[in-house]
């Protein structure tokens, strides 16, 4: 392995192999951001691997046939990373302007049939007010 001088080196000391299941907010953040169409398209292309805000930029505006700004691109990055998908990384030396993104998470949705409570919801909502009213 080859370290070039003045780059730190990063050691991954476990591969986590396994899926996390995440709890409700985080899985509403999640879904909220892979709801825009631009969204998905970069999320996927980071899939690929991780690259500069204007090439991203760049790329966008030639598969969709449309002009992507960097502005625009900015803020649907963010909201990408305010739902911890992607993530910035400073590169070059200092002053470090150019940043790559690159995809933090891999996303796998899964599914599974819902069957309502045995009383049906209404008892379940019904008893869920009666404890929360109990609780005052």
């Amino acid at each position: 392995m080859e370290v070039e001088k003045g780059t730190p080196l990063r050691l991954q000391l476990e591969e986590r192999e396994e899926w996390e299941t995440l709890d409700e907010e985080r899985a509403f953040r999640v879904s909220e951001a892979l709801a825009d169409p631009l969204r998905r398209w970069i999320y996927r292309e980071l899939g690929k691997g991780p690259l500069r805000q204007a090439e991203l930029a760049r790329r966008a505006s030639e598969a969709l046939g449309r002009k992507i700004t960097s502005v625009l691109m900015r803020y649907h990055l963010n909201k990408l990373s305010s739902a911890g998908l992607v993530r910035f990384e400073s590169e070059g030396t200092p002053p470090r302007r150019a940043k790559k993104v690159y995809r933090n998470l891999e996303v796998r949705i899964q599914a599974r049939p819902f069957y309502p409570p045995p009383g049906g919801l209404e008892g379940e909502l019904s008893g869920a007010l009666r404890r929360a009213r109990e609780v005052r």
